[in-house]
């Protein structure tokens, strides 16, 4: 991928990061700290919603994408199943909307808020093949400009709505966030028109073919789900909302990560799954030097992402005092938590890589124990911790059970793929981990010493790893 397609792509990420640091402030001056932990829970029910319902199809469209003819048929028999599977799901959660939303949020609008969480999940999975459709067209401004639309007419609200005499409760924030959405899709609906056939059936046999490709992701992803979001189960039932609310602060800080890990998946499977499908459909004697091509590829993306991995903590931990200035009183615990929060995706991104050969073997199963294994610890660790220490043992909770999914996923690759040299992708990686955790800890008592000590971890990194970032910027201007 040439560097003005990677800046196109990338650009919508940039603007959702820099609204989400500018969104995270409003919300914490109007709501208060119990509502930012209820939205947090919001938006972790609809992202499972999304992952459940839509059973890794939308996986398998990438996948199959460049192997099919007809994508708009492609396209129609992905995204239909999602949605009739849940529309058929309404009749129960209308029945029981009231006491799911006494149990998960602690409120009682009488049902209202499942309502809207229902209706936002609806959209979310339209507009998630949507984008792909776009993503896959290699339409990269439009992809870019539709990405953070949601966040900006959020921000528009906010600012437009504080300026009236409201009552600012989450009721009213749902709401928001539900029509923001809703604005966002019927522009992305109006932008795809021209790239999107008029619905033609759905292929019942080819179906069938990609849910068994993507059932196992599908669980995959549910449980990698589950390592994600956990923690803030646990901080609800075990601490307090208002801890959960700081924690979820940090989280949402810790958003440019996530954005980061969204951009690179976005780019970085279509770009490998092109690789492989001509290799595959080469001729014998070119099948070794395409290969040879594609390990090549897999090492340089590898140093780069290692790179920024090691890299983006360390800036945060110098800076992250002047979320101080920027936050309520009450917030001073995300000063600390945003590192580790940053580092759950950054390891996620590497394991993308590191664990390419599942996807190149179609070894989906492997990712399968990854999930289910950092799940299991995330889950022992969270039952340990975090009624010892609140929204910090969350925190380290997880940050171990994305190590241990990274490792997994590693090691499954190397397995049925390609050997990698682990002394230079791990030690790195535990000395992160072990610094990350002291500064959680210890920073609030030894701020200055940890200033300096990520100061000169950076320039360490920066020095260490300078033929990495070199090589990567060679790789696309090429």
């Amino acid at each position: 991928m040439k560097l003005k397609a990677l800046r196109n792509f990338s650009f919508g990420a940039l603007v959702s990061a820099v609204l989400t640091i500018a969104i995270m402030p409003v919300l914490a001056f109007f709501f208060s700290v119990d509502d930012i932990g209820r939205f947090s829970l919001f938006q972790l029910v609809s992202s499972l919603s999304v992952l459940l319902f839509s059973m890794g199809l939308d996986q398998s469209y990438v996948r199959e994408f460049h192997e099919k003819t007809d994508q708009g048929l492609l396209l129609y028999t992905c995204l239909m199943p999602a949605l009739v599977f849940f529309l058929l799901f309404f009749p129960v959660v209308f029945y029981f909307s009231t006491e799911i939303e006494g149990w998960l949020f602690e409120t009682h609008y009488r049902g209202e808020l499942i309502m809207v969480l229902y209706f936002w999940v609806v959209i979310m999975l339209i507009t998630r093949f949507l984008q792909l459709n776009l993503r896959m067209h290699q339409r990269s401004i439009l992809y870019s400009i539709n990405q953070p639309l949601t966040k900006m007419v959020l921000l528009v609200g906010l600012l437009c709505f504080g300026a009236f005499d409201v009552l600012f409760d989450f009721l009213f924030l749902s709401n928001l966030y539900l029509a923001s959405s809703l604005i966002a899709l019927f522009v992305l609906m109006f932008v795809v028109r021209g790239y999107v056939d008029s619905f033609n059936g759905v292929d019942v046999g080819l179906l069938r073919s990609m849910l068994r490709y993507s059932i196992p992701l599908a669980c995959s992803g549910i449980a990698y789900w589950g390592v994600g979001s956990l923690d803030r189960f646990f901080i609800k039932e075990y601490s307090t909302l208002t801890d959960l609310g700081v924690y979820s602060m940090a989280i949402s800080f810790a958003g440019v990560g996530i954005l980061i890990q969204q951009v690179f998946t976005t780019i970085w499977h279509p770009s490998i799954f092109e690789r492989v499908s001509k290799q595959q459909n080469a001729a014998t004697r070119d099948v070794s030097v395409l290969q040879e091509d594609l390990f090549l590829f897999v090492h340089k993306i590898q140093g780069a992402v290692l790179t920024v991995v090691l890299l983006l903590p360390a800036v945060l931990g110098t800076c992250s005092w002047v979320l101080l200035y920027v936050l309520p009183v009450g917030y001073g615990d995300v000063v600390f938590l945003v590192v580790p929060c940053t580092t759950f995706p950054l390891l996620l991104i590497l394991s993308e890589v590191t664990g390419v050969g599942i996807a190149v073997k179609r070894k989906s199963k492997y990712t399968v124990y990854a999930s289910v294994s950092a799940l299991l610890m995330n889950g022992a660790l969270n039952m340990v911790l975090v009624p010892l220490y609140g929204g910090k043992g969350a925190a380290i909770a997880t940050l171990f059970s994305y190590f241990v999914y990274f490792c997994v996923r590693t090691e499954a690759s190397i397995l049925i793929w390609k050997p990698l040299r682990r002394v230079p992708l791990y030690g790195p990686l535990v000395f992160l981990v072990f610094l990350s955790t002291a500064f959680l800890f210890f920073g609030a008592e030894y701020h200055r010493e940890f200033i300096i000590i990520w100061l000169a971890y950076m320039v360490f990194v920066l020095a260490f790893y300078r033929k990495s970032i070199y090589m990567v910027l060679n790789l696309y201007r090429n």
